[in-house]
């Protein structure tokens, strides 16, 4: 059960990261698409 909390908790959070990410440096946007979120290469 902790897995999956802690799971749903990260993808929130990395959204909201993500967000501030693409409003501060315009070229974030770019790299973001050729990188994984979590897992390189898997997620």
């Amino acid at each position: 059960v902790l897995t999956g909390v802690l799971g749903v908790w990260f993808e929130f959070k990395s959204r909201r990261e993500e967000r501030f990410l693409r409003e501060r440096f315009p070229t974030y946007a770019a790299y973001a698409q050729t990188v994984k979120k979590f897992l390189p290469g898997i997620y």
